[in-house]
């Protein structure tokens, strides 16, 4: 599992802490993957929601590079986690302070039904693991 990081664009404010703490975020947009999405990322809302009002979240879709784009255009912030650290040249990833806290399991995806060659693949990680 990933722990939770925040993407923010290299100019931003924020962009060369060595960590970013809750207060930090006061008056800020965060990006957050829409409820339901994640639970793993629910329950780091939900702690926003309840214990920090004065973080401002906006709800976005399933992360894709446009929205990774849109973080980089509009100077926000995302929720994201270290394994995206290089997915954009102009963000960057900084570690949150209850990062650890909050963790994304990290894996494969692949249809319940995998295709022959998806199996295989599949099959061969699982021999060499």
């Amino acid at each position: 599992s990933e722990p939770i990081a925040l993407a923010m664009p290299v100019g931003h404010p924020l962009a060369s802490r060595p960590v970013i703490h809750n207060e930090d975020l006061f008056g800020q947009t965060v990006m957050v993957v829409q409820r339901g999405n994640s639970s793993y990322i629910d329950a780091l809302r939900d702690y926003w929601e309840k214990n920090f009002p004065q973080i401002r979240i906006e709800d976005v879709p399933p992360y894709s590079i446009s929205i990774f784009n849109r973080c980089a255009a509009d100077g926000k912030i995302m929720v994201s986690t270290p394994v995206w650290s290089d997915v954009h040249p102009a963000l960057v990833m900084v570690p949150y302070e209850r990062g650890g806290d909050f963790r994304v399991p990290y894996g494969l995806v692949f249809a319940r039904d995998p295709a022959g060659h998806v199996r295989e693949f599949l099959e061969s990680l699982a021999d060499n693991a």
